[in-house]
């Protein structure tokens, strides 16, 4: 909604980027990748429609993260400059996760999450999309 809404922002960053095709091969490599390989589990799924399930639900769960995190807090954070645009949004994002990391060190889950928003910052930037920021990690421990 607040991408529809905010008329004042100038968005850089957007769903699939200047470069298309390239944008979207990369987000689906994880997904085939796995759904080939396959994910062992103890649901007697078949192993590559485990793969393919799993990685198409982190895929659409972390899109829809994603395009409020790079799609419109990135674009409308622009006026900081880029250095406290990521770090508020890591230290944004970081409060957000803490629910998440009860069984990790807090420090750790802080450099964690705000040195991955920088660098999730400078790919969105590179690539200008943020569909890709939501193509499942290539390691998923499980």
């Amino acid at each position: 909604m607040a991408l529809r809404l905010d008329k004042t922002i100038i968005k850089e960053v957007t769903f699939l980027g200047h470069h298309k095709i390239k944008n979207i091969i990369i987000s689906f490599v994880p997904l085939v990748v796995f759904t080939l390989s396959g994910l062992q589990n103890d649901n007697n799924i078949n192993p590559n429609l485990f793969g393919f399930l799993i990685s198409l639900i982190f895929l659409v769960y972390a899109l829809t993260e994603e395009i409020f995190w790079r799609g419109y807090l990135i674009n409308a954070l622009k006026p900081l400059g880029r250095f406290k645009n990521y770090a508020l949004l890591g230290l944004l994002w970081w409060l957000w996760h803490i629910p998440f990391g009860h069984n990790l060190d807090p420090l750790g889950l802080f450099v964690m999450i705000v040195g991955g928003s920088f660098l999730i910052a400078k790919f969105v930037e590179a690539t200008k999309s943020f569909l890709i920021m939501s193509a499942p990690p290539i390691f998923v421990p499980m």
